[in-house]
């Protein structure tokens, strides 16, 4: 079975992305804990923004460019960010699709788009299920019909996209509804026992069910105002029939998990930062260290062989500019010079 890729695996982006996103709570340095600490703050970051996405797909409408009804469809299917997309192919293909050819082969309609840009693309559309392919590969590599097959849907009169182009992991309703594989198993986590299972089912059924009423009531000031009133008189006959659940802390889902109490005084402190000048020492790898090894044993031994010295005459391990000689030369004469101005006084 052919499973479709678009959107998820393109390039190395997306795992470039999310090493930038950890990189900002994370580092090679940390401890276990800490690292567990750090990663979990980076989890709830993640939850968050998908959140406020997911509020955004919901609860916001998106304003229309045109009066087509697939642009329609488009805002009421996919999601916030996805229908951006969507909506800037919807505008090319009523700006910059122009027309070339249209033959036609058999059931296979071949429409021709010369672009802006010089460039030729090519359309072919089954006319008996409506399915097309586009030379440009925006579908297969996105998942959002390109603009010209969204153009060649109009010239057939098709006032709907076909569920074809509609992929569900851009849909609003994605969330709602149970992921399964090829065998037929859950992707998420699995119930452990029917009770389990029934459990979620009737969560899942609220939870859709709330965010229907929520759609529906959010269209007069009136409808909204029952909603919220209905919720909130249900509240306290469910508190009586439902005992209040212990609810812990983050500070003792941490502490269960590190095995101790978190200290409320803390004696060790870090060290204080250090204001060197330049920068540190390289680390030098074993080659350069033989290297400098052999540098040094050769100099000593250079300075150890033994040679005349033009100005003693001996043989020794110095030479003529470091004669010891030199120095008791100059010592006498200047005794002497000494010795002249004593009697010339």
């Amino acid at each position: 079975m052919d499973i479709s890729l678009a959107g998820i695996l393109r390039t190395t982006s997306r795992s470039e992305s999310a090493n930038s996103f950890f990189n900002r709570f994370i580092h090679r340095k940390l401890t276990l804990v800490e690292f567990w600490l750090r990663f979990d703050t980076a989890l709830e970051c993640q939850r968050q923004e998908e959140l406020i996405a997911d509020n955004s797909s919901i609860h916001r409408t998106p304003q229309l460019v045109t009066p087509w009804a697939i642009e329609k469809q488009g805002s009421e299917v996919f999601t916030y960010e996805v229908f951006e997309k969507f909506q800037k192919q919807i505008i090319a293909a009523r700006d910059h699709c122009c027309v070339q050819s249209i033959p036609q082969d058999g059931g296979i309609k071949i429409v021709t788009f010369r672009t802006c840009a010089s460039k030729v693309r090519e359309v072919r559309c089954d006319t008996a299920t409506m399915i097309a392919n586009c030379s440009c590969k925006l579908f297969e590599s996105h998942g959002i019909p390109c603009r010209h097959i969204i153009q060649v849907m109009r010239m057939e009169n098709q006032q709907e996209l076909p569920t074809f182009y509609i992929m569900e992991r851009w849909q609003k309703r994605c969330k709602r509804e149970s992921v399964y594989d090829v065998q037929g198993s859950l992707l998420e986590e699995k119930p452990t026992d029917s009770m389990d299972a029934a459990m979620r089912k009737k969560i899942s059924t609220v939870r859709n069910k709330l965010e229907d009423l929520i759609k529906t009531a959010k269209q007069s000031d009136e409808g909204i105002d029952f909603l919220v009133s209905s919720v909130l008189s249900i509240e306290e006959p469910l508190n009586q029939k439902v005992p209040a659940a212990v609810k812990h802390t983050r500070q003792e889902e941490y502490e269960a998990f590190i095995g101790c109490n978190i200290p409320t005084e803390v004696n060790i402190q870090p060290p204080n930062d250090v204001r060197s000048v330049g920068r540190s020492k390289r680390i030098k790898r074993g080659k350069e260290m033989n290297g400098e090894v052999q540098k040094k044993k050769k100099r000593e031994a250079k300075a150890k062989v033994a040679r005349m010295c033009r100005t003693c005459n001996q043989v020794g391990f110095h030479d003529s500019r470091k004669c010891p000689s030199k120095n008791v030369q100059a010592q006498e004469a200047m005794n002497v010079q000494d010795e002249h101005l004593v009697g010339a006084s």
